[in-house]
């Protein structure tokens, strides 16, 4: 769909005014009750990292150098925050550089250390 199903009453309005039909945003809104139409709202963006913090920081050892020529010589790690309606959940990752392999992986819903079990 081109607009996404996002526009209001007035945006629609707006639109059709530009295209030339003589509308109010109060009848496109009737409109819209009638059909059963509402506009969908985008999420807003939300900062999930705060990078002033205390903790340890470590060195860049890599030096950006991420190819890899021998297997299991450089693991990384990395958090993906993933959005539910409760929150969200925190999947882990462990990678080695040298095939991309996923060598273990856990999901959570903290992200403190509690009972959940790293699957390989």
């Amino acid at each position: 769909m081109k607009f996404k199903q996002r526009y209001g009453s007035l945006r629609i309005a707006m639109e059709l005014q530009k295209r030339g039909y003589k509308i109010s945003q109060i009848t496109v809104a009737k409109y819209m009750k009638k059909m059963g139409s509402r506009s969908r709202s985008s999420k807003k963006f939300r900062v999930t990292t705060d990078s002033r913090h205390n903790y340890l920081l470590i060195d860049n050892v890599l030096n950006w150098q991420f190819k890899q020529i021998e297997p299991s010589k450089v693991w990384v790690s990395g958090i993906t925050y993933i959005a539910i309606k409760e929150g969200f959940l925190y999947l882990t990752t462990i990678m080695d550089l040298y095939d991309r392999k996923i060598m273990g992986w856990s999901l959570s819903t903290s992200m403190t250390i509690d009972d959940t079990t790293l699957l390989v």
